[in-house]
């Protein structure tokens, strides 16, 4: 009955998140990353740059202590932000073991608990994630790469960011920037295989980036992504910008399309939405 359960919630999960993407053409796609299949909303836009959305964590834990049996978000915010973007070519992008199950071993693949948990930013995640950025790439005639990240998925967009060199840009939306400095902060345990975004920060020094925290963010505060910016350094073009009355969640949602805005008035950034 549990495994049941658990695919009829990402199921359910995987159609709203279509149907919301679909009222918006937003048309759902997938990529082949050998080991895992990731699941992706797209504005059907092309050639150009391409705006990528990474999504957060979405559900690894049920309670402190219990792993969920599947991290399909139940309400993905970066998608949500995807939508509000006005840039000609915008992909959403979900993490690895995000909207598949078990009731589909073809989509579930090599999927384990770890990759959601204590492996989320493992190798093989990484890997993952750079196989799909690549297929993107070439599948909409992308010439560079703008990486937006919620949450986790803003470590992860770093993370890649330091990897490759085709990222224009970076923004990350209260992001998990130091992740043993999150987990210190919550007393759970350490995410001790995964990269740390802290550990990459110098080779982000040239890529133009945006940092947005919010300051009623009990999720991930943003002292605990002081080290990042000092490990970071004296940075090419690097805005932070704190929201003192924005939380984690949807709050962003609303005020979305006028914080892109800071893309065209930043001299130093590149503007996907400009022609």
């Amino acid at each position: 009955m549990l495994l049941g359960g658990c695919a009829a919630r990402w199921e359910r999960s995987l159609e709203r998140a279509g149907s919301f993407a679909g009222a918006r053409d937003f048309q759902r796609v997938t990529f082949d990353a050998g080991e895992y299949l990731l699941t992706g909303f797209h504005n059907q836009g092309r050639g150009g740059d391409l705006v990528v959305y990474i999504q957060g964590d979405g559900r690894p834990y049920l309670t402190r202590n219990r792993v969920s049996p599947n991290p399909t978000p139940e309400s993905p915010l970066a998608l949500m932000l995807a939508m509000e973007d006005p840039a000609p070519n915008v992909l959403y992008l979900a993490r690895p073991c995000q909207f598949v199950g078990r009731s589909d071993p073809e989509a579930w693949r090599e999927c384990s608990r770890e990759d959601w948990t204590l492996g989320r930013f493992g190798p093989r995640m990484i890997h993952a994630m750079n196989v799909a950025l690549d297929l993107a790439r070439n599948r909409f005639s992308a010439e560079r790469l703008h990486l937006v990240g919620h949450s986790g998925g803003g470590a992860m967009a770093a993370l890649l960011a330091a990897l490759r060199t085709d990222v224009a840009s970076l923004i990350t939306v209260a992001a998990t920037l130091d992740h043993a400095a999150w987990t210190a902060h919550h007393y759970v345990t350490a995410l001790r295989f995964s990269a740390n975004p802290v550990d990459v920060a110098p080779a982000l020094r040239d890529t133009p980036q945006v940092h947005f925290r919010g300051g009623r963010d009990e999720q991930v505060p943003p002292q605990t992504t002081e080290a990042f910016f000092h490990a970071l350094g004296r940075a090419t073009c690097l805005e932070i910008v704190d929201s003192p009355d924005l939380a984690h969640g949807r709050d962003w949602v609303p005020r979305w399309r006028d914080m892109l805005q800071l893309r065209s008035t930043l001299n130093c950034f590149p503007d996907p939405a400009r022609k």
